[in-house]
């Protein structure tokens, strides 16, 4: 029975995920209201004129973002090493962004039934991935990069101290140790990154509250191995090497960067921890004329990437809605029973 109502659930949901993708739910323009998200903020903005919430348009400082050679040589050979690497000196409230206030903004929503992921339908998160544009630019060697259509956010629960395993919500952890893509799709002929994986804590992250863990390359046989039956299966392999094994604790708005191919996965919320994790993610790879776009690239993700200048000039709400949808739809291994869609969520008196 538990089986039959899940799978009803899921079809259910992903009928109102499918409706709100193609903008002919009845829901779809009750969501555009721009209202309703900002009574959901926990400091975040939603600008009238999407233009407005720009880098150029808020003045950003951006020098923190800028490449400086020899600390961008540096991480591209601790990625070329040990298949990831972090940023921690960027001045983000020079960049008009408040991590505490994303933070927030994400429990605000999990707390009104909706999934972290709708916090990309906020100013600041928009500004974090246009600065990103010249953090990554240096590590995939290419400053016409773009970023995939691909996001995703999470709000991990502090457990109590008697309770059991909890289930699998949206936006909750996937304490799975994978790898995002097959070498042969995420590396160039030369042995370069066409695509990594970013990862951002919203709160410092620790042992205790869900930190992210990864294995080395230099620590990972298969790593370039494609063909083998165990690359796409790492938790399944017999040898894999435990003991090397290492934990990413941060600050917020650290920077974490790997390659696709990179074993990684996040750990759980213990009950002694202070908070819980929260967290974006994100991708960035080559452009089109580098990386062409397969159909399979068009049936995942339903857009081309978005280049600089998109973000430069401002991603619209009809957008954001669509993304967020999106992210819903290729996570569906999350699909939940949440209320976010019922009636009385939708007809709050804003």
């Amino acid at each position: 029975m538990k089986e039959k109502r899940e799978e009803h659930a899921k079809r259910a949901f992903e009928t109102e995920l499918q409706g709100l993708w193609d903008g002919d739910s009845q829901k779809y323009n009750q969501l555009l209201d721009k209202n309703f998200w900002r009574e959901l903020s926990g400091g975040l903005s939603i600008s009238d004129g999407e233009s407005a919430a720009t880098l150029a348009a808020i003045g950003a400082d951006t020098s923190s973002t800028q490449p400086d050679r020899t600390m961008a040589a540096k991480n591209l050979q601790l990625l070329l090493d040990r298949g990831f690497c972090g940023v921690e000196a960027i001045d983000w409230a020079a960049h008009g962004v408040d991590f505490s206030a994303i933070a927030e903004t994400m429990e605000n929503l999990k707390r009104a039934g909706w999934p972290p992921v709708f916090v990309f339908m906020y100013d600041e998160v928009w500004r974090v991935c246009e600065a990103l544009f010249d953090v990554i630019a240096p590590l995939i060697q290419d400053d016409e990069l773009v970023l995939e259509a691909s996001v995703y956010g999470w709000a991990l629960d502090l457990p109590a101290h008697t309770e059991g395993a909890p289930g699998e919500k949206v936006g909750g952890n996937f304490g799975v140790p994978h790898r995002d893509n097959l070498y042969a799709k995420c590396h160039t002929e030369a042995g370069l990154p066409s695509i990594l994986g970013i990862w951002i804590p919203c709160v410092e992250t620790n042992t205790e509250n869900g930190c992210m863990y990864v294995v080395p390359r230099e620590r990972d046989d298969l790593f370039d191995k494609s063909d083998d039956k165990l690359h796409p299966a790492p938790h399944l392999n017999p040898n894999f090497p435990h003991a090397h094994v290492r934990p990413l604790p941060a600050e917020a708005g650290t920077v974490f960067m790997w390659h696709h191919s990179t074993i990684h996965w996040g750990s759980s919320c213990s009950p002694y921890a202070n908070h819980p994790r929260k967290s974006i993610a994100m991708s960035f790879r080559l452009r089109e004329e580098a990386k062409p776009f397969s159909d399979k690239d068009w049936e995942l993700y339903g857009r081309l990437p978005y280049t600089r200048a998109e973000l430069a000039a401002g991603i619209d709400m009809p957008e954001r809605l669509r993304l967020c949808t999106r992210a819903l739809m290729m996570y569906s291994v999350w699909h939940p029973e949440f209320k976010g869609f019922d009636k009385e969520h939708l007809d709050v008196d804003l």
